[in-house]
Formats: structure tokens, C-alpha cells, sequence
């Protein structure tokens, strides 16, 4: 038996009370700006270590209750925040955090470099500068998310504010109110954007909601005012306001629409998010106005944590490139969206048309890469090779789009969209068997575009070279170049999955190329411009001229992307040479002909081991080409449209389950339904 009793080890929430206790301590005894640097302190207590264990929550909970059991620290932590809320501007930080700024980009990103270099000097006047300082780690946001809203309601509730300070809460309600007032004039100011009004004529001809709005919350704000002043309640309440808000949403909704028609341009997505996101925030300020007091602490802890966020990130040269690539993505995808629909095939009828088109593209193939074989004899200049090239390439490609034959390679780029969209669609069920079967449709085109390209790129290249045989009596591809064809597409070389991945991302670029032009034809105008030349209208004739607008419009995009894609095949080898670094191109078609070319041009037939490897290092190209385009346009596609999906796993169950009751559905459309024949109209009754 010990002669002294160990003192028992303190609980790890006495720990914790024990920490915040001298923080709070120097609280009580700052005045002035001094409050700053106290509070900071007691946030820095709050804020875990890493490779702490306890979580987030417990030091809050800790604080919860220290107040609890100290009316005294709960006085004075309350009635600093509550001065420090009333007394600093806080106007910009609940009208601006979080919202799209209207710069361009190169001037946001020299600002937010700039910041990094050399921060702006700090106003402790401005409670948005105040945040910067209580919440300097840009992380901060993240454990404090982390911690969980209970957590922090359960400080806020700790702490009590529903007790005094009338004096604070009425010029922090003012401050509010101020604050309602710039959005609301936000929101009037880009409701009258032409950009708007361009896309939704009838805001020009009937009382603009985004105009109304305004005066009602004019109205709003000056007996508010009033009754602070008088210090009673105002007798005005926000219902108004919030059905005309509801109708400006409704009018965001229309433009969207209609601009998926006649494209968007960055100005317009641009103001679409920022009066999105204005609306959002007022509705925010009028909620935690207006809200009772048991649902007042819940809303405040939500603001909170979204104003401490967009404190934390407002400097993120991150976050602008997101937010840049985000804007571009809507502009891009929604035509790439509608152009992906013609290579989802849902009836038979659509389906062996798809083959034809993809035998048509397999023969296209198979007569580029013969030539290609041709300019590839002699040595030249990279510019000269890429010139060369780029013009086989872009060529074909470009007659290919006119001809609509289809590459299946393409389809990846072009279809992602239209799978993200059908993630957006109803939650439950429903969303997940129609978003299962657009996959199964999807495949099973995929299926016969890679079949249809086969069924040329393999047997055209035979006879190819066998005609050539019999008419020079040598073969079209020596055993050197032969050699060489076979070692590109060799599954172990690092090089075969490299460029194929290459390619994978040049098919996705040129996707996004055809989502780009086919925008801006749409949102230029550009084919009902044309139409209107007289210049054209003299030399084609009216009726013609109309026709070759109508072609402009469904075809412009996809002549772009098969011209661009072209070029970008044909100069990434040219590109290497010139840097120094080990860049070409391997498309899965190509190197199917190439294959071929190959195998007729060695003085001895290949072994079957040399077959398997040809066939695996095919594979690897195809896969690279089709997984690496598919996976980027998907993620572009899913944050174009804030897309979030979390239900893969029961996705992929369902597509199991699919695949294990009738996997012909993967390879084979279903029959189409037949009609109902027409019941016979029954004799009229005898009237005798």
C-alpha cells in the first residue's frame, strides 16, 4: 500500500477550463484596442493543436461551460462581442463576403498576389479587418466547420446574448438593415444589366421585380429606422420583399434557360452568380432579422461560419482559379451537353445509324493513317513535321464532321455532360435509375462506335496493303517502320501510356473547343448574321443562304473542335522535338490501323505472344484515351453545375445488378415497345 495518494489525473474538460481560464482572465481587463489582441488569444485557445486528439468540439463545449459556471466571464466575454459588433463597420463584411467580385481576372489575380507579397494595412475600424485578425490561419474555417453547428450554438446559447445590451442591438440591427440596403440597390443595379435584358426581353416591358424590390425594402429600411429610433417594434414586415425576390429567382431561372439555347457569355454567368448570390445573403440578413428568438442563435451560427470562411479565402489565388474555371465550365458545357445527345442512342433505329456513322469515321481512319505513313518517310524541320501533319489531321477530322461520321473517342468528352446533368436531376430513386440507364445507353453506344471503328481500321489497312503489294511488288511498310509501330503501342513501355493519356486530354480539350464555339454561334448570333449579308444573299440566293446558316448553327462547334484537335495531334511530337522532351500523341483508332499497316509490312507473320502484347498495348491506348477524357469532362461538367454526388456506391450496385440480370442491355438495344393497336369503334346502338 503506497504511503501518499496519487492526486487523481484532471479530466480532459477540466484540462481545457483550466486553459481558457487566464484567456478569459485578460478579457476582463483589456479596454480599448487592447479587446483585439485578448480576444485572439481566447480564439487561439479555442483553436486545436495538430495531431491533438480531442476534436474540435470539445474545447467549445469546455467554454460553454466555463460560462456557465462563471456568470462573471460570461458578462464580459458577451458584452465585448456585443460592442465590438455594434461599434466596429460592419456594412462590407455582411454585404460583400462570399459574393462574386465584379473584376476581371487578371485584375483579381494581381490584387490577390499582391495581398500575399504585401498585405493591405489593417483597419480595426472595419469588423471585416477584425475577422482577418481573431481568424488570421487561412484554415481556420475548417475546424471550425469541423467542430460542428451544434457545438457553436450550444457557446452561443452559453453566452446568453438575449440578456441586455438594447443599446448594441439596436445599432447592430442597424448595421444589418445598412447592410440589406447595398444589396438591395446590388440587386436593382445588375437586374438592369443589358446582359439581362438581352436574354429576357419581357423585364424591359412589365414591372421589373428587381426594381420593386427596392422601394419595398426602401420602405422596409425607413420604419425600421424609425422605430429604432422611437425605440419600438416596426411594423413592417419582409414578406413582400421576399415574394419579389422569389419572382427575381424565377426570372434568373428563365435566363438560364434561355441562355442554354442561345449560348452565355462569362459577363452573363458572371451576373447570374452574383445575383444569385445576393439574393442568398439577403435572405440571410432579413431571416436573422426577423427570426424569433429560439431560432435566432441557429441562424447567427450559420452566418458566422460562412463569414469566417469567406474571410479565411478571400486572398485564395486558389479559389479564383476555381471560380474561373467554374464560370467558363457553365459557358462551355451546356452545348456540349445538347451535342453529347446525338451519341446516346436510345432505339435500335439510332443505333445501327451510330454504326454507320462510326464505319464511315473507320474508314476516314484507315485512309489518314496510310497517309500518314507516307508524310512520315524523309526528315524535316519540327515546324515543317507539324505543319504537315496538322493538316492531314485537321483535315480529316474536319471532313469527318461534315460527313457526321463518328469517332467514338469523342463521345466521352461530348456525353459527360449529359451524365452530370441527369446527377442534378429529382433525389431518390427515380434520379438513380434514369441516371443508371443513360449509363447503360452510353456504353452500349460506346460499344458500337468502338465496334463500327474496328470493323474498317482493321480489314481497309489489309487490303490496302495488299493492293499495294500487287502493284509495286514491295511492301507499303517496311520491316524498320513496321518495327517501329509495334514498339509505340507496346504495353510496358511508360511512353505508350503517356501519350496515350495525352491524347485522352486533347480529345477532352477539343470537346470543350465544340462547347466553346458552338456558344459563341449561338450567343453572337452568328448564323442569323450571316443570313443577313447581302453580299451572301446575292451570290447563294435567299433560300441558300438560310440553308448555310442552319449548317453554321448545328455544325460550327464540331468543325472547331475536329480542326483544333487535328492541329494538337499533329504538333505534339513537333512540340517534343523542339523542347526536348518525350511528347507524341497515341489515338486508339490510329494505332488499330497502324497496327495493321505493321503486321502486313514483316518479312514473317507475328507470334501469337507479339499479337497478345499488340492487343494488350490497344487496350491500354483505348482505355487511356476514353477513361482520361471522360474523367476530366465529368468533374468540368459536375462543377459547371454544382454537382455533388455521393451515391456512387449504390450506383454502382444497381448497374451490377443490371449487368448480372441482362447484360445484353450493355451491348444491345432493348426492342422498342409496339404500339397499342386502336380499339375498334364499337356499333352505335339501335336507336329503335
Amino acid at each position: 500500500m503506497p504511503l501518499f495518494k496519487r492526486a487523481p489525473r484532471p479530466t480532459p474538460d477540466a484540462q481545457l477550463r483550466k486553459h481558457l481560464a487566464p484567456r478569459l482572465e485578460r478579457l476582463a481587463g483589456a479596454e480599448g484596442d487592447a479587446v483585439i489582441p485578448a480576444l485572439s488569444a481566447l480564439v487561439a485557445a479555442l483553436r486545436p493543436r495538430r495531431r491533438e486528439r480531442l476534436q474540435p468540439a470539445a474545447r467549445l463545449h469546455a467554454l460553454a461551460g466555463l460560462l456557465r459556471s462563471q456568470p462573471e466571464a460570461r458578462a464580459t466575454l458577451r458584452a465585448t462581442l456585443m460592442k465590438l459588433l455594434a461599434e466596429k463597420q460592419a456594412i462590407h463584411l455582411f454585404s460583400d463576403a462570399g459574393i462574386l467580385s465584379s473584376e476581371g481576372f487578371s485584375t483579381a489575380l494581381s490584387r490577390r498576389v499582391s495581398q500575399g507579397l504585401l498585405p493591405d494595412v489593417v483597419n480595426t475600424e472595419y469588423l471585416k479587418d477584425v475577422f482577418g485578425l481573431l481568424f488570421h490561419p487561412r484554415d481556420d474555417y475548417q475546424w471550425m466547420r469541423a467542430a460542428g453547428t451544434e457545438a457553436w450554438l450550444d457557446l452561443v446559447n452559453a453566452l446568453d446574448f438575449e440578456t441586455g445590451h438594447a443599446a448594441e442591438k439596436r445599432k447592430l440591427g442597424q448595421q444589418i438593415v445598412a447592410a440589406m440596403e447595398v444589396l438591395s440597390y446590388r440587386i436593382t443595379s445588375i437586374g438592369l444589366e443589358p446582359e439581362l435584358v438581352r436574354n429576357h426581353a419581357a423585364i424591359e416591358r412589365h414591372e421589373s421585380p428587381f426594381l420593386t424590390q427596392n422601394a419595398e425594402m426602401r420602405a422596409f429600411v425607413d420604419e425600421w429606422r424609425s422605430a429604432a429610433t422611437d425605440k419600438r417594434e416596426h411594423a413592417v414586415d419582409g414578406r413582400q420583399i421576399d415574394v419579389l425576390l422569389d419572382q427575381c429567382t424565377e426570372i434568373i431561372a428563365k435566363i438560364r434557360k434561355q441562355a442554354a439555347k442561345t449560348g452565355a457569355s462569362v459577363s452573363l454567368t458572371t451576373l447570374l452568380v452574383r445575383l444569385e448570390q445576393s439574393i442568398t445573403r439577403f435572405r440571410e440578413l432579413m431571416d436573422l432579422l426577423e427570426a424569433p428568438p429560439a431560432m435566432r442563435n441557429a441562424q447567427s451560427v450559420t452566418l458566422f461560419l460562412q463569414l469566417v470562411e469567406s474571410v479565411n479565402r478571400r486572398h485564395s489565388v486558389r479559389d479564383l482559379f476555381r471560380q474561373t474555371s467554374q464560370l467558363l465550365a457553365q459557358r462551355i458545357t451546356g452545348h456540349a451537353g445538347k451535342t453529347g445527345e446525338a451519341y446516346i442512342t436510345s432505339t435500335r433505329r439510332e443505333y445501327f445509324g451510330l454504326f454507320r456513322a462510326a464505319v464511315g469515321a473507320g474508314f476516314l481512319v484507315a485512309l489518314m493513317a496510310f497517309a500518314k505513313i507516307t508524310l512520315s518517310e524523309g526528315s524535316y524541320a519540327p515546324f515543317v513535321e507539324a505543319l504537315r501533319y496538322s493538316a492531314l489531321y485537321a483535315g480529316g477530322f474536319v471532313l469527318m464532321s461534315m460527313c457526321h461520321w463518328a469517332l467514338a473517342t469523342k463521345q466521352p468528352a461530348m456525353t459527360a455532360n449529359r451524365i452530370a446533368q441527369s446527377m442534378d436531376a429529382r433525389e431518390g430513386k427515380d434520379r438513380l435509375e434514369g441516371l443508371a440507364e443513360i449509363i447503360v445507353r452510353t456504353l452500349r453506344s460506346q460499344f458500337i462506335a468502338l465496334f463500327g471503328n474496328f470493323a474498317m481500321v482493321i480489314p481497309l489497312p489489309i487490303i490496302l496493303s495488299i493492293a499495294y503489294l500487287m502493284q509495286t511488288a514491295t511492301p507499303y511498310v517496311t520491316p524498320v517502320q513496321a518495327d517501329y509501330l509495334l514498339h509505340q503501342i507496346d504495353p510496358l513501355a511508360w511512353t505508350t501510356w503517356l501519350w496515350a493519356a495525352i491524347t485522352g486530354l486533347w480529345l477532352f480539350l477539343s470537346g470543350l473547343i465544340s462547347g466553346y464555339y458552338d456558344n459563341r454561334a449561338a450567343y453572337g448570333r452568328i448564323p442569323q448574321r450571316l443570313a443577313q449579308l447581302r453580299g451572301l444573299r446575292r451570290l447563294l440566293g435567299v433560300t441558300r443562304t438560310q440553308r448555310f446558316a442552319n449548317w453554321v448553327e448545328h455544325n460550327f462547334g464540331a468543325i472547331a473542335g475536329s480542326f483544333y484537335f487535328g492541329i494538337m495531334l499533329g504538333s505534339t511530337g513537333a512540340l517534343g522535338k523542339i523542347l526536348g522532351l518525350p511528347l507524341d500523341t497515341l489515338h486508339v483508332t490510329f494505332s488499330t490501323a497502324n497496327t495493321a499497316y505493321a503486321a502486313m509490312g514483316l518479312s514473317e507473320p507475328l507470334a501469337a505472344i507479339d499479337w497478345a502484347r499488340a492487343v494488350a498495348g490497344i487496350a491500354v491506348i483505348g482505355s487511356l484515351n476514353l477513361g482520361v477524357s471522360f474523367a476530366l469532362a465529368l468533374v468540368v461538367a459536375m462543377r459547371s453545375q454544382g454537382v455533388e454526388f455521393d451515391e456512387t456506391g449504390r450506383l454502382l450496385r444497381l448497374l451490377l445488378g443490371q449487368l448480372l440480370r441482362a447484360p445484353q442491355r450493355f451491348i444491345w438495344p432493348p426492342p422498342e415497345p409496339k404500339p397499342k393497336p386502336v380499339a375498334e369503334a364499337e356499333p352505335a346502338a339501335d336507336s329503335r
